[in-house]
Formats: C-alpha cells, structure tokens, sequence
C-alpha cells in the first residue's frame, strides 16, 4: 500500500521524504494534474500538503476556498471513495485567531474564530474533511504555527538577508513569545499520525515557544555574525503602533499553542531543539545561497505564522 503526497516539491513534502521515504511512496501536484485523472488505487494514507497561502498581491476571496476548501475535499472524497483509509489535512493555527493574549495560549480544543478568507478558507476545509470520517476512512487534522527549517522562503528567508546584511538590525529587547516548529519535528509528527492512524486535531510545535529577539539572536550566531542586534527605540515601538498597528502586533505580538493533549495522544515528543532546526536552516541556507537569492518572498515580512 502507498503512502501519497499531494503537493510535489513542497518545502515540508521535500523534508518528509528525505527522512521517511520508501518505494511505495508518491508525490502528486494537483497544479500539473487533473484530479478526475489520479487514481488513489493501492494508497493507504494520503497527506494533503497543497493550499494557497497569503498572497502579497492578494488573491480573490473565491480561490482561497476553490483551493483549500473544494480541491481538499473533493481530494479527500475521491480518497476515500477509491479506498484510502487515512487522509491528513495540513492547516494552521490561526483558524484560532490572530495573536495569544499575555499568560494565554491556544490548544486543540480552542474554540476557532479566523479573521481573514485564507484562514476561513482553511477551517472550511478541514470541516468538509472531517465529515467524510467513518470507521473506513480516517482523517488527521495538523494545524501548525510557523515552520522554519532547510530551503524555508517567505518571512523566515527574509529576515535571514536581513539579518546577514544590515549593519545592526533593531529587533532587540522583545519580550514576546511565539511558538513555532522546525520542519523535522513537523515530519516527525506526521509520521506518528500516520503510524497510529489516529484520527482528530493534533498541533505542531517546538518544545518552548521563542521571542523575536531571540530569535534574531539565534539566526546571527548560526550565521557567524557579530551580535548587531539593538534595542528599538521607544519612539520607533510607538510610531510603528500608531502608523502600522499590524507591524507592530506581529513583531511584538504573543502566538503561543499548548499541545499536550497532541503529545499525550501521540506519546510524542520534538525530535530537534530549536537550536538544532536553527542551525540546520542556516547551514543549509549558506550552501544555497546563490539558489535562494532569486526566490521572490510572496508573504509579508514578519507575518511569523502561515
């Protein structure tokens, strides 16, 4: 029986198969094929990995739920139609909302409140998945905060330049917390999923949520630079509140997830340490350099969730 990857070369699909794959696994791009044309014969589970994300240029509000809401369901029917017994949906996080108050965090059973159509567009789909359960077809749902690691682009490969070219970058002294989690503990919890077949919500993440100072921290020392990390001027914080009160929430902003009840179900825990993804993600980033450099970022900087 074949394990089935939709979403060809993506960043976690690229990860998943370097560590776990075998002959009896597959990758499917539903932008080069069409899904009356794919059969699902012989599969056993299936991990959908293919949606449309945040577009800097915007997209019109139908795609977002043509993509991750009609596409993802029809898949996972078909799926289920043509005997798969376990469809993964991969979401995020923020169905939950924008930001975690001080001293709060969200867990599975976190009541959802999305605020914009790609986040709505993804809580849709994973309720038209979910009615399809049955004793004979499973569905995983994994919803994750940002996942950084090797060949990441978006925000993380921007402040990556950033923080390699700028003389000083002035991101210091923040005293926020954001969970995130590295592309191997990612992997790594798919896999359990797979293996158990569990069926539910399960939530990715690293051990310990970390600041935005931190984590520039983290980046210049992997990256062999000198600490040129300095405070941002009070004046700055308020400018950018009163200017640009995103910006500001998402630099200074809490988004932190508690998944106990995921690693309790599981008996999972994070494989890597954030200092271990961070380090693999730079590594992998110098070597790349010249490749990474002509991939143009289709996020906001600093959005710090997907």
């Amino acid at each position: 029986m074949q394990l089935c990857i939709i979403g060809k070369n993506s960043f976690v699909g690229k990860y998943f198969l370097e560590k776990y794959k075998t002959e009896n696994t597959k990758e499917i791009c539903l932008l080069t094929n069409k899904l009356e044309e794919i059969s699902f014969s012989n599969t056993n589970s299936i991990i959908h990995l293919s949606a449309l994300v945040h577009q800097m240029k915007g997209a019109p509000e139908e795609k977002y739920f043509q993509v991750n809401s009609d596409l993802a369901y029809n898949t996972a029917k078909k799926a289920k139609t043509e005997g798969v017994f376990h469809f993964i949906y991969m979401s995020t996080v923020k169905v939950y909302g924008e930001f975690t108050s001080t001293g709060e965090s969200w867990n599975e059973n976190t009541k959802c409140n999305p605020i914009d159509t790609y986040r709505k567009s993804k809580l849709e789909g994973e309720q038209r998945i979910k009615d399809l359960e049955d004793d004979n077809f499973v569905v995983s749902i994994i919803r994750t905060p940002i996942v950084y690691g090797p060949g990441v682009k978006a925000n993380m490969f921007n402040l990556i330049r950033l923080i390699e070219k700028s003389p000083f970058v002035p991101l210091g002294n923040i005293k926020n917390l954001h969970s995130m989690t590295f592309v191997g503990n990612l992997c790594q919890l798919i896999h359990s999923v797979i293996e158990q077949k569990k069926s539910g919500i399960f939530l990715a993440s690293d051990e310990y949520p970390i600041s935005t100072s931190d984590l520039v921290k983290e980046i210049s020392k992997a990256s062999g630079k000198k600490n040129n990390i300095i405070p941002i001027p009070t004046i700055a914080q308020k400018l950018i509140k009163t200017i640009k009160p995103n910006i500001h929430q998402r630099l200074f902003g809490n988004l932190v997830v508690n998944d106990t009840q995921t690693s309790k179900i599981l008996n999972y825990s994070p494989e890597y340490s954030f200092e271990q993804g961070n380090s693999e993600m730079v590594e992998w980033d110098k070597k790349n350099k010249s490749f990474m450099d002509q991939v143009k970022s289709k996020y906001v900087l600093f959005s710090f969730a997907r």
